[in-house]
This record gives structure tokens, sequence and C-alpha cells, in this order.
């Protein structure tokens, strides 16, 4: 499972995230977005694994309201997905 995973991160684009986010009222700035693009496409196995350590990584560079949306949809989906990872 995680090759699909991995096959479908290394696909997804900034303009991806940013309408997923949008969808989800999330408004991210272009710091904000790279800093999400790079971490989904650098650090891919630490988020499936030990995701609170990259959540604290980018902590300081989201703005807070969008810190906390983005976690708690992470979460969501983690949750949802689980048994696939």
């Amino acid at each position: 499972m995680y090759n699909i995973i991995k096959k479908y991160a290394d696909r997804i684009n900034i303009n991806d995230i940013d309408v997923f986010a949008k969808k989800n009222n999330i408004v991210l700035n272009s710091k904000e977005l790279n800093i999400i693009y790079e971490n989904l496409h650098n650090n891919l196995d630490l988020i499936l694994n030990d995701s609170d350590q990259v959540f604290n990584k980018i902590k300081k560079d989201i703005r807070e309201d969008n810190y906390n949306k983005i976690y708690e949809l992470f979460n969501k989906y983690k949750k949802r997905y689980k048994n696939y990872l």
C-alpha cells in the first residue's frame, strides 16, 4: 500500500494542495504551500510513521489557524485510512 501512496504523493503539485486546502476552508499563502509541498515530497515516510515530528517542525512556519485546521484534517484522514497505512 505504501507504494500506491508514494506514487500518488509524487504526482501532487502545489496547485493540488491549494485546491484541496480551499475545499477544506484553509487559505494558504505561498510560503505555507511551499512548506507543505516540500514536506510531502521529502518527508512522506516520516509523515506516515511519525507525523507529530513533522507537524512540530512546521508549526512555527504556518499560521496558527491554518496549522490547527491542517492538523485536524490530517488526523481525520489518518484515522479514516489507518487500516491502509
